[in-house]
């Protein structure tokens, strides 16, 4: 993250905010233009078979405490898209897979290692404190248990 050379920002045309160097567009942008082009995201997994139909989070590697998806939207988690997926084809296993991103004003609690926020005030819910880990990297991206038993399963 660097720090631009001006206080204008090029996309808003907002004066006296810190700019931060985008690789991607390679240009500066600010904090809020940076959360609309660049937001949080999440990425969940909800097995359609089996007993156990809680939200997997694949970014922190642990089940949600919540059912439903919707119920974080009113928090301004917005459903980017959803897609039910074949997980395994031996014993069939069908998954839906969400990706949401985050649209709120307020810093989420979730978003630990998300640094273009502008206000410091967090909302942390008992809901989401157990999720409220930075993201992991690619390589360790931990999947749900039902992977592991559903590779038992295929091996039989």
């Amino acid at each position: 993250m660097i720090m631009g050379p001006e206080d204008i920002c090029p996309v808003c045309k907002w004066v006296n905010t810190p700019t931060f160097w985008v690789p991607k567009q390679e240009k500066y942008m600010c904090a809020e233009c940076m959360r609309l082009y660049n937001p949080p995201y999440m990425t969940l997994i909800k097995f359609l078979q089996g007993s156990y139909h809680a939200l997997w989070n694949l970014e922190v590697g642990v089940y949600e405490n919540f059912k439903k998806v919707e119920d974080i939207e009113g928090c301004g988690w917005f459903i980017r898209s959803k897609q039910e997926t074949l997980y395994r084809r031996m014993p069939r296993v069908y998954a839906m897979v969400y990706h949401l991103e985050y649209f709120g004003h307020i810093k989420c609690g979730r978003c630990v290692d998300y640094p273009y926020f502008s206000s410091d005030d967090v909302c942390l819910p008992t809901l989401c404190e157990k999720v409220a880990l930075p993201h992991k990297k690619r390589s360790e991206i931990q999947y749900p248990p039902e992977r592991s038993r559903y590779t038992k399963w295929m091996k039989m």
